[in-house]
């Protein structure tokens, strides 16, 4: 019975996989499946919190020295697209000075409208 659940299980998703590739481009899919910069920093020097209008939650740790991001990472209780953001974000921001790292968000904001 177990092999059948299992079974089931693969076929689900192996389905919910095919979607999402009809949906979202590769690296979405990646960064969903295996996400990066996952997990909090105790001692951070940046810190942001929001709710977004669908529920999901995303927490962005930043350290930083001589004014230049050297580590970001998030936490979220979101969906898939919610993690690859998270993942997307804080590797873009690594290495940037924060009005620089402030500027991805605000170029984002402002392709969407």
């Amino acid at each position: 019975m177990s092999s059948d659940f299992d079974k089931m299980v693969k076929q689900l998703q192996d389905k919910i996989l095919d979607d999402a590739k009809k949906i979202y481009s590769e690296q979405v899919i990646e960064l969903f499946l295996h996400p990066k910069n996952v997990g909090e920093i105790r001692d951070a020097e940046g810190y942001g919190k929001f709710t977004g209008p669908c529920g999901d939650t995303m927490e962005i740790y930043l350290k930083i020295k001589d004014d230049r991001i050297y580590n970001a990472t998030f936490t979220t209780d979101g969906c898939g697209t919610t993690l690859a953001c998270g993942s997307m974000v804080t590797s873009l921001c690594k290495g940037k000075t924060v009005p620089e790292a402030t500027r991805i968000i605000s170029i984002r904001r402002q392709e969407r409208l």
